[in-house]
């Protein structure tokens, strides 16, 4: 039987989601668009997340399970995007979800309109119980605009557009050649936190264009076992966060280090977020400090 090449490849690191992963692999088969792939790369997990994919996999063919040792969500994309086939990548965090026609809809975006990057909605709720609230994750001046280079370097760095890579539908050959252009910076360090900054900005700075739109397509719940609230809330996550942090920085601006100006945006980028994450940590001290330190 031929190949035929998919049109886009939904990536999802799993590393010990079981209680979440069954939702994500559903709305992930779920799509409209009938000519994806589904690569899942098990980071190590220890709970039942493997033989969640391996069940999902029997029953659908173009679920393409992949094992490694457990390596942070940055290996883990890089790698599943080096297996998979798909002119385009999609990343999918396990413990969310998709709307069931955003790879049809984002791709035909990129088709129709020429460019390399489609940035589209996501919609957030605490596990507390608070309803959805819903969020473009770009300035409004510019959704619906198609931004070129130098735009899109500067939109980017000044936060104009988040630095998710799960809000995002992007060619995987970018992608690969951006993750390929980071490895010699990140090495093997295991990078939870952040990721997505270092990942997507690698990203806008090989692509050429970028267009928003409105269309939700992402769905999340921030989870008080989320990396999101962990890396604020938990000691030990807190060092592994300030880490991570550092290497990311690193990364950017290295990767960045023939353009002065980018390097110079970056680095007051990376200052802003880190400070704010220092406030958000400390504004919780001494609550869940450690009793030994303190006393």
């Amino acid at each position: 039987m031929s190949f035929t090449q998919p049109k886009v490849s939904i990536l999802i690191p799993v590393h010990n989601s079981e209680p979440f992963l069954e939702a994500a692999l559903c709305s992930a088969a779920a799509q409209t668009l009938q000519d994806i792939e589904i690569v899942c790369l098990d980071d190590g997990s220890t709970d039942g997340s493997l033989e969640i994919l391996k069940k999902f996999a029997a029953r659908d063919r173009r679920i393409l399970v992949i094992s490694q040792k457990n390596s942070g969500t940055f290996h883990a994309r890089v790698a599943a995007a080096e297996a998979a086939n798909g002119t385009h990548v999609l990343c999918l965090d396990a413990d969310d979800w998709l709307a069931p026609d955003i790879a049809e809809k984002a791709y035909a975006v990129a088709c129709d309109r020429g460019v390399d990057i489609v940035h589209f909605s996501s919609s957030i709720r605490h596990d507390c119980g608070e309803s959805f609230r819903y969020d473009i994750w770009a300035s409004p001046s510019i959704v619906g605009q198609v931004l070129r280079q130098p735009a899109m370097m500067q939109a980017i760095l000044g936060h104009e557009i988040s630095h998710q890579v799960t809000d995002k539908l992007v060619p995987r050959e970018l992608f690969v050649a951006a993750a390929r252009r980071l490895l010699p910076v990140v090495g093997k360090e295991k990078i939870i936190f952040r990721d997505d900054l270092l990942q997507c900005v690698a990203c806008f700075y090989l692509a050429k264009s970028y267009v928003g739109i409105a269309d939700t397509g992402l769905f999340y719940v921030r989870r008080k076992c989320s990396a999101t609230v962990l890396e604020v809330e938990d000691r030990m996550e807190r060092k592994i966060a300030l880490g991570n942090f550092l290497t990311v920085a690193e990364g950017l601006l290295c990767f960045l280090e023939k353009d002065p100006q980018l390097v110079s945006q970056a680095r007051e980028l990376m200052i802003q977020l880190m400070a704010n994450y220092v406030r958000r940590a400390l504004s919780i001290f001494p609550k869940n400090a450690d009793p030994e330190a303190t006393g």
